[in-house]
């Protein structure tokens, strides 16, 4: 399996009309500070065709971080034929939903590619801003953010996701994993549908962050903070190690509070940033039969595992997909730590990730292993074991 990188290259003459043609590099992972590409060079009709290869090309605006790249992507669901919702089975979430399906007072911050809210299984569950008038074009809760009733689309600088550039499909994919309302004609459920989804768009419209935007990563983390997130979904890494001011403001949100479910990354190799950092809690991702997805990179910083190999949700069309990633695995721990929050939402964030390891379902050889974590997060039995708890 291989991953796409988009690089940006300009295009240049000699002598005749002649341009490079930017393409999509495949590669498992990138983990140097320069790329090596090929430019092809295409010459107009009527004059002698040549080819001319250019290698070692260092791109100056590379790639930094990117969600799970590249996800792989089925064809658009069929109920007939397909396995629906087997990821919210595996986690018995809706054996939890017993007890609880979530609680409108426990947010979750998607840090990602942006939302799609007008969706029907989405629209509801969004977070509200509700010391913002909308559309007024004023500041009125004074946070330095005009009219951001749902949240912020720090890409773009615009009230929210969809009012600016395109978005890609991955964050609201994300969303949907954590908190779409049930459908079951299609099959679609979030693993805590009765959340609330704080929508904060990092990425551009190929699901990238560049070197230059850290800065925007930064600012999305302390809004989240800022404006009442319980938990921050981080389906997001990097090959290169982020500047420390990016790891302050994660350290940041989890003494206020705020737990951070990340990835390790894809490909099959060792855990990437922010994953590796201890403050994040990171999954990995595991197949409809429990074993760990090839794919999923693993280490001593993967704490569990979620389903991650072909599950089901939403695109911004409405389409309802199948794809694999660990970013879809961490929605499924996002999801039941917010089921939890909603019975205890006084947990610290120790004390939350406590629970979510001490319940979850070993895998492998007992106790823990680099591949599967604690094991495979169990949102019944996290709940039962959050109802039990006491300081």
């Amino acid at each position: 399996m291989s991953y796409n990188y988009l690089s940006k290259i300009c295009l240049f003459k000699i002598n005749f009309k002649v341009e490079a043609i930017p393409k999509r590099y495949k590669e498992k992972s990138m983990t140097k500070s320069s790329l090596s590409v090929s430019r092809y060079i295409n010459v107009n009709a009527g004059k002698i065709v040549l080819a001319f290869l250019l290698s070692l090309v260092t791109v100056m605006s590379f790639m930094a971080t990117f969600p799970s790249a590249e996800d792989k992507q089925k064809e658009t669901y069929d109920h007939k034929t397909s396995h629906p919702r087997w990821g919210i089975r595996s986690i018995n979430a809706t054996k939890a939903w017993n007890t609880t399906k979530g609680s409108e007072e426990v947010v979750v911050a998607v840090i990602d590619s942006g939302i799609e809210y007008s969706l029907s299984s989405i629209k509801d569950n969004m977070w509200v801003n509700e010391k913002e008038i909308p559309g007024d074009g004023m500041d009125n809760d004074e946070n330095g953010y005009v009219d951001d009733v749902h949240g912020w689309d720090f890409w773009d600088d615009d009230t929210c996701a969809v009012n600016g550039s395109s978005i890609n499909y991955h964050g609201t994919f994300v969303a949907g994993i954590i908190a779409a309302t049930p459908d079951e004609t299609t099959g679609i459920a979030g693993v805590a549908p009765g959340v609330r989804l704080m929508d904060l768009r990092v990425l551009d419209n190929q699901g990238q962050l560049y070197t230059t935007d850290w800065s925007k990563l930064v600012d999305a983390i302390n809004y989240a903070i800022d404006n009442g997130a319980d938990i921050i979904n981080l389906s997001i890494y990097s090959t290169l190690t982020p500047p420390d001011f990016v790891h302050e403001s994660v350290k940041q949100a989890i003494e206020s509070g705020v737990l951070i479910v990340g990835i390790p990354g894809n490909g099959g190799e060792k855990v990437q940033y922010f994953g590796q950092w201890e403050e994040i809690l990171t999954v990995g991702a595991v197949d409809r039969e429990g074993s760990a997805w090839n794919y999923s990179n693993h280490g001593s910083s993967v704490d569990l595992v979620g389903p991650g190999v072909d599950v089901l949700s939403l695109t911004p069309e409405g389409k309802v997909e199948s794809r694999s990633g660990t970013s879809f695995a961490a929605a499924h721990v996002a999801g039941t730590a917010a089921l939890v929050l909603s019975i205890q939402p006084d947990l610290s964030v120790s004390e939350l990730t406590e629970i979510l390891q001490e319940s979850a379902k070993d895998l492998l050889e007992p106790g823990y292993d680099p591949k599967t974590g604690y094991g495979l997060v169990d949102a019944e039995k996290a709940i039962a074991l959050a109802q039990r708890f006491r300081r």
